[in-house]
């Protein structure tokens, strides 16, 4: 982990986990509810919308408040968030 951080390999792996949840939210076809300003982004959708996405193989986190939790990671690529993009906005209509 040290090392990491030495490097700035961690940096550039936070940045780019950010990077792809700002491409998520363009891409969002809910409502937002809060700013992406990290890995994360939160939207508000219904059940129905959300059994639907379940159904295609994706799966989030709904929160008490009702909110619904994507996340990304260094690992998520442009291509899996327009994927799942496509996916949105298929069920969103």
């Amino acid at each position: 982990f040290i090392g990491m951080l030495e490097s700035g390999a961690f940096v550039e792996r936070a940045a780019h986990a950010n990077a792809m949840a700002q491409r998520l939210s363009k891409l969002m076809p809910f409502p937002v509810r809060h700013p992406v300003e990290a890995n994360a982004v939160f939207v508000e959708m219904d059940d129905e919308a959300l059994s639907r996405l379940h159904a295609a193989g994706w799966f989030v986190y709904r929160f008490l408040d009702g909110s619904v939790r994507f996340m990304c990671s260094w690992a998520t690529t442009p291509q899996a968030v327009d994927e799942l993009g496509g996916v949105l906005a298929e069920i969103s209509r």
